[in-house]
């Protein structure tokens, strides 16, 4: 897994996005610790979203070519377009960093608002911390604390995740951490928009 350590020694918002989709992946996951199995790779083919997910995590964080990060994108792309959301934060990843794709914030930001309007945890946290951080994207305190808020929101949505609760509180303190740097207009607001906001169904 020595890209996975190479990713984390970025910053703080980087690590982030790491320790979430952690909680979305291995938890589910195991075959990706070892070589895919003939399995996997048949159900991938045959078009099966968490499949192609994982077979796409194994090839693109433990790939050592990059012909087999790139066909880790694929499948990771495939599984986004199907509507798998934790996909979507795995895509914004795989572009936040450049690994097999040719690095893009803007494409990232893309991927990532498409798998928090879906529900899915990873990539609104990692939204509000990239915000809050000014990681590649301008600072923006309003929008880490609309992102946070988001995520610490309690909602239906076709994402599960074992420790959603543990994720939802931490949000909520991070939100509140930034509130001190927005005044009492922009809070009202981001409130509003936060109350309003329900997750597209994949």
């Amino acid at each position: 897994m020595k890209h996975v350590s190479a990713i984390v020694g970025l910053t703080d918002a980087l690590r982030i996005s790491l320790i979430a989709i952690a909680a979305l992946t291995f938890a589910g996951c195991a075959t990706t610790r070892r070589a895919p199995n003939l399995w996997l790779a048949h159900a991938a083919a045959a078009g099966n979203v968490q499949a192609q997910y994982s077979l796409g995590w194994h090839e693109l964080v433990g790939g050592r070519t990059p012909a087999v990060r790139a066909d880790g994108v694929r499948l990771i792309r495939e599984a986004a377009n199907a509507g798998f959301a934790a996909a979507d934060n795995l895509m914004g990843i795989a572009y936040l960093h450049g690994l097999g794709v040719t690095q893009s914030t803007p494409t990232a930001l893309i991927w990532l608002q498409a798998g928090a309007n879906r529900g899915a945890p990873a990539p609104q946290i990692l939204l509000a911390s990239l915000y809050a951080d000014g990681t590649r994207v301008p600072q923006n305190p309003a929008l880490a604390y609309y992102w946070y808020g988001i995520a610490a929101k309690p909602v239906r949505s076709d994402v599960r995740i074992s420790n959603i609760a543990d994720l939802r509180a931490w949000a909520r303190a991070r939100m509140l951490a930034i509130e001190p740097k927005l005044n009492a207009a922009q809070i009202r607001a981001e409130d509003r928009r936060i109350a309003a906001w329900t997750p597209i169904p994949s």
